[in-house]
């Protein structure tokens, strides 16, 4: 025999209350997945967020360090006498920016910026630091991702420069 709860009102559970009040208190189907979709798309929102942000603080790193580099390849020419190439490299690893100094015609690499795939520049292939004077012809460099550009003005030569952020 199947032991079965009776179907009218009057059936009360131990915590006193009734068993249709009870149906009354949950969440139905329909508001779970309310809930349940609203929490999923907030999620996707937030990763997408957090995406636009690391590769702008990429973009950043990037060329903050290209200028640092740039300072210290011309104080490098100008101290030792010595010019020093930048150079592009595309490899498989990705794009490299090299800085190498010149040496009675051999090149040794004083510095490398790996670049990540996110950030990628135009406007050059190589160019270079002389030797003595630290001059740089001056020259536009775009460095930029999917959502972001920043433009590097060298100027004048003597490590003068101008950034320009654009969305």
């Amino acid at each position: 025999m199947v032991n079965t709860l009776p179907r009218n009102n009057s059936t009360k559970l131990p915590n006193g209350e009734s068993l249709i009040e009870m149906k009354k208190s949950g969440f139905t189907i329909a508001e779970s997945l309310l809930v349940l979709f609203i929490t999923t798309f907030l999620f996707i929102l937030s990763s997408n967020l957090q995406q636009l942000d690391s590769s702008r603080y990429e973009l950043k790193l990037v060329t903050d360090e290209f200028l640092v580099q740039m300072e210290h390849a011309q104080n490098w020419a100008i101290i030792t006498g010595e010019g020093v190439k930048v150079e592009v490299l595309r490899t498989v690893e990705g794009n490299q920016i090299q800085f190498k100094v010149e040496r009675s015609g051999d090149n040794s690499i004083f510095h490398t910026i790996q670049t990540p795939e996110s950030v990628s520049f135009t406007n050059f292939g190589h160019f270079w630091v002389k030797s003595d004077t630290g001059y740089v012809a001056p020259m536009t460099i775009e460095f930029k991702t999917k959502h972001q550009k920043k433009v590097i003005t060298l100027q004048m030569g003597m490590g003068r420069h101008i950034v320009k952020d654009y969305e």
